[in-house]
């Protein structure tokens, strides 16, 4: 049979017979899968109910970069009594090792692809879940549509067709979706099926924190916490759909933030908050129903319902169920369980079975609790929205990201956190990351850059811990994003909100280069010359890489997309570009190779001592790796 290609690690062959096979393990025994060296790859056959197909999977991974040869041997019998009497073979060949084919696709036959860490089909850390009234379970991740999650495990979660850019999610009985996007302030809504962004119902403050919502049953209005600030205060405001008219509600300072919000069946409106839960009443403000005896941190949105007014309630130490009546009971003692940390940051209740989801960030998986039972449904990579990548002189990868701080990721794939932020107390929240690199000494420098915060230089040693921090002011005044050390240890960034090129010098930061439009990736190793790469200046419009030698700019590259994207430079000065979905080389005389492509949306590279080429996958959460033949 022809030869096949796939980027399914764990692809299904169906073989479709024309009469019917006897349903004998003898007869599947005579259906085999080998690899490269001949050796049989261990299989499940399934006899389909007409006994006219078998499926074939593997019981294990297929390996990347590995040819197959799937062999259906003479001598099968049909339930007739005819025999099969000639062999027949289809070699396929496995381009990458992703389910679903999320990873990408090696051009140049130089090369070889390998993933490290595989996409997540989360994309990183939940946000939240909403549970639809088939039964569907969805969750949504930093940087992907919403996800489907069968109630049997992970191997069965996958992508839908529904766009919704929110962090916050609930669903009104006529089955559309309510989203809240806190960062930019935004009530969207949306239908399964749906596969564009909506128009936005309604313009709310922006905030660096995070909030909730909720719908009334009938979606007849929309309830939503906006944490102002940095979590200085919360408002809870409500929006009328038919008459698209937007009031606030309430307004509490931090001693008794806001976290949860919930419209159960009858249309009382609960809110939950660091003291307690409260019942909201017209003209009356807040009535306690339960007060806590120490004050909890609630997780935004870890608050559902069920039919009956019962509410569920994620804490810091575990879910909690709270009666129309106000008594409490602990339903899932979070504290010490493996890989899950107490921090509910979505939660929802399934009334066909009365199991309660949870999506859980700092943990990065999704949960089934039911009758004080955790169940781990689907676990994430452990890498979330990777950015930038260093490796040290003994070939080791660090990799920094929007919420995962700084880890640490082995030949194997596993991820070992290394730091985050200790001095940034905020709930739910990290810093969005940028660049880094490692000095002459193994220290581990990286840049941070958010609105709202001082933007920085940290220092990591070895030890793990933060020894000092280059505090370079707000994030109007000084914005730096990538990083480089040069050959004589001087440490150089991109200050894109000074339009320029910095080092830090013995009396701190220094310009070193000025009028450089919004860069953002900087590479150089003596000082002189410096490759960077140039933000769009408009949207939809792309970026570039230039070279600028001693006041000499010349366009390396110029067809980056607008997002962030740093990349490196050998020796020899070959720029290894990040661009998109694709990885490009480009020679010092111009040439451009596409390396490899079909990705999702790729942030940076790194070249190894060993010449590997390191880059992350931001969209996917995923870690790859480029190695010469």
């Amino acid at each position: 049979m022809e030869s096949k290609s796939t980027d399914d690690a764990q692809k299904e062959w169906k073989i479709r017979f024309s009469i019917q096979v006897m349903p004998s393990e003898d007869n599947l025994e005579k259906i085999k899968v080998t690899d490269s060296d001949g050796n049989i790859v261990e299989t499940a056959k399934v006899l389909s109910q007409d006994k006219m197909e078998v499926t074939v999977s593997p019981l294990a991974k297929y390996e990347a970069q590995e040819t197959y040869r799937l062999y259906i041997l003479k001598g099968i019998k049909s339930v007739s009594g005819e025999v099969m009497n000639e062999n027949v073979e289809m070699p396929f060949y496995v381009k990458s090792s992703q389910d679903g084919g999320q990873g990408g696709e090696i051009q140049e036959s130089g090369w070889i692809l390998e993933s490290i860490v595989e996409p997540s089909v989360l994309g990183g850390a939940p946000f939240d879940i909403v549970v639809l009234s088939d039964g569907s379970v969805l969750a949504k991740g930093p940087n992907v549509k919403f996800v489907s999650i069968d109630k049997d495990g992970a191997e069965q979660a996958q992508e839908t067709d529904i766009w919704a850019p929110g962090d916050y999610y609930d669903v009104s009985e006529d089955g559309r979706i309510w989203c809240y996007n806190f960062f930019a302030g935004e009530i969207y809504v949306t239908e399964q099926g749906k596969q564009s962004f909506p128009e936005p119902l309604e313009y709310l403050p922006r905030c660096y924190s995070g909030g909730a919502i909720s719908v009334a049953p009938d979606a007849s209005a929309v309830y939503v916490i906006v944490q102002e600030g940095m979590s200085e205060s919360a408002s809870l405001y409500r929006y009328k759909v038919e008459e698209a008219s937007l009031e606030k509600l309430i307004q509490v300072g931090e001693e008794n933030l806001l976290y949860g919000v919930e419209v159960v069946k009858n249309g009382t409106v609960y809110i939950a908050g660091k003291k307690g839960v409260y019942a909201l009443a017209e003209g009356l403000g807040m009535l306690p129903l339960v007060e806590w005896e120490t004050p909890k941190c609630l997780n935004f949105d870890g608050m559902t319902s069920d039919s009956e007014g019962n509410l569920y309630i994620g804490s810091s130490d575990g879910v909690y169920a709270v009666t129309p009546q106000g008594e409490v009971e602990c339903i899932a003692d979070t504290k010490g369980q493996p890989g899950y940390n107490g921090d509910s940051i979505g939660l929802a209740y399934d009334e066909t079975t009365g199991s309660l989801f949870a999506a859980a960030k700092e943990s990065q998986n999704i949960y089934e609790i039911r009758e004080g039972e955790i169940t781990k449904l689907l676990e994430s990579s452990g890498l979330v929205v990777p950015i930038a990548i260093a490796i040290n002189q003994q070939n080791e990868v660090y990799v920094n990201g929007d919420e995962i701080g700084v880890v640490k990721v082995s030949s194997s794939g596993n991820v070992e956190k290394i730091c985050t932020r200790p001095d940034r107390d905020i709930v739910c929240y990290q810093p969005p990351a940028a660049g880094m690199a490692f000095g002459l000494f193994e220290e581990l420098y990286f840049t941070e850059s958010a609105p709202g915060f001082e933007s920085s230089i940290a220092i990591i040693g070895q030890s793990g811990e933060i020894e000092r921090i280059y505090n370079l002011g707000d994030n109007d005044y000084s914005a730096p994003s990538g990083i480089c050390v040069s050959e004589s240890g001087v440490l150089y960034y991109a200050d894109s909100a000074r339009n320029a090129i910095c080092m830090i010098g013995e009396n701190g930061p220094q310009t070193v280069l000025q009028d450089v439009q919004n860069p953002i990736g900087v590479v150089t190793r003596d000082g002189i010359t410096f490759w960077i790469s140039v933000g769009a200046k408009d949207k939809g419009s792309y970026g570039k890489i230039v070279k600028i030698s001693s006041g000499v700019e010349t366009d390396v590259y110029a067809a980056l997309n607008d997002g962030l994207t740093f990349f490196d430079v050998d020796e020899n000065g070959n720029v290894y570009v990040p661009d998109g979905d694709r990885m490009v080389l480009v020679g010092e005389d111009g040439g451009e190779q596409v390396l490899a492509e079909g990705f999702k949306s790729l942030k940076d590279a790194k070249i190894a001592g060993d010449g590997s080429v390191y880059f992350t996958d931001y969209g996917a959460s995923a870690l790859y790796r480029l190695m010469k033949r």
